[in-house]
């Protein structure tokens, strides 16, 4: 999981984002002002996902006043302006997060966070692919094997509904700090008999500290 510290200045943005690609992008070139998908890609620290890359962005100009949107709409190419645009992740607080989710949708929460010690309060199960030379098989383990979990509240006071977020083994932050979270919604599979009112979460790829 990558912390993101929002741009403040369009400068900064066109300098990160207009990177040249990696090394074996061979058709892109740095600072022509024009941004590609492998660029975006390399500045998101993502090799595959176009999807989680936008995530990045979205989270990145977040601080960067509306005037400079289209200013930020020019520099990427128009095939991944287009697409942006469709994929572009939704903005929401963690009481609204289970209300309809979809799975695989990417959202941006945002609120104060507390961590679930307690592993009987979820028993939700993942499904992790095991491979044993060349056959591949799936098996559903706890997600407390894989990640922690933390429970993320609209208001300091930590009352009301809230998100589960699922993050990367060790990951650490105090108590009650208020994070901007970026994910994708994901949702657990349960044992018979031990179902979850609240089966959805947010796996965590991106957070900035508010």
């Amino acid at each position: 999981m990558q912390e993101i510290n929002p741009y403040r200045t369009f400068q900064e943005l066109e300098q990160d984002l207009d990177n040249g690609g990696r090394f074996y992008n061979l058709f892109t070139k740095a600072g022509d002002r024009v941004v590609s998908s492998a660029e975006l890609k390399k500045a998101a620290s993502v090799v595959a996902s176009e999807y989680v890359a936008f995530l990045y962005l979205e989270m990145a100009v977040s601080d960067l006043v509306k005037s400079r949107h289209s200013s930020i709409a020019e520099l990427l190419e128009p095939d991944l302006l287009s697409r942006f645009d469709e994929q572009k992740p939704n903005s929401t607080v963690p009481s609204q997060v289970g209300t309809d989710p979809t799975v695989g949708t990417s959202l941006i929460v945002s609120g104060y966070t507390r961590y679930l010690s307690d592993k009987t309060r979820f028993q939700g199960m993942i499904t992790i692919p095991i491979t044993t030379g060349n056959s591949t098989m799936y098996m559903l383990q706890p997600i407390y094997d894989h990640f922690e979990l933390f429970e993320m509240f609209d208001e300091r006071e930590m009352n009301g509904r809230s998100c589960l977020i699922a993050t990367p083994a060790g990951t650490k932050f105090e108590g009650g700090c208020r994070l901007r979270i970026g994910g994708l919604v994901r949702k657990a599979e349960f044992e018979h008999g031990a179902e979850d009112a609240q089966p959805h979460y947010l796996e965590a790829y991106y957070y900035t500290r508010l």
